[in-house]
């Protein structure tokens, strides 16, 4: 099993509050993740607050497939949210997602850690930093223009 992080940092013109809250609520992560093309959120089990199934479209090469996993929220605290996810019974992928505020706005920090066999560890650990970027900036211009 490989183990591997990376954070992202990112300032939005938002308050604590609207951002733990769109990043903890994964339906709005259809407009927001890159590879997210379905959330159904599911009674949630085993102490977790939420539990969503979300379905990803990948490419690797030529080919082109579905991954269906599930998305714990196992923590939402005054300034930070724990989320887990769940690929397979071999993959975990743990999110901190810290906010802290600013004089006018926040900055989220998301500390991401990838467990996952050494096979496929590479392709899915590079699938999930560049997604994670682009979901910073797409959520930063998704909150800043709700306030417009």
């Amino acid at each position: 099993m490989t183990q591997k992080s990376f954070e992202h940092e990112i300032f939005i013109r938002s308050d604590v509050r609207t951002v733990l809250q769109a990043v903890t609520d994964m339906k709005q992560s259809l407009s927001i993740h890159p590879l997210i093309i379905k959330v159904d959120e599911v009674p949630p089990s085993d102490g977790a607050l939420k539990r969503y199934i979300i379905t990803d479209s990948l490419k690797w090469g030529p080919f082109k497939f579905k991954l269906k996993y599930r998305v714990d929220v196992i923590e939402v605290a005054e300034d930070h949210a724990r989320l887990i996810a769940i690929p397979s019974s071999w993959m975990k992928i743990e999110s901190l997602m810290q906010v802290s505020p600013r004089e006018d706005g926040v900055i989220l920090k998301e500390s991401y850690v990838m467990h996952a066999p050494a096979l496929l560890f590479d392709y899915s650990f590079k699938q999930a930093q560049e997604s994670h970027r682009i979901s910073f900036q797409n959520l930063k211009a998704f909150l800043e223009n709700k306030k417009s």
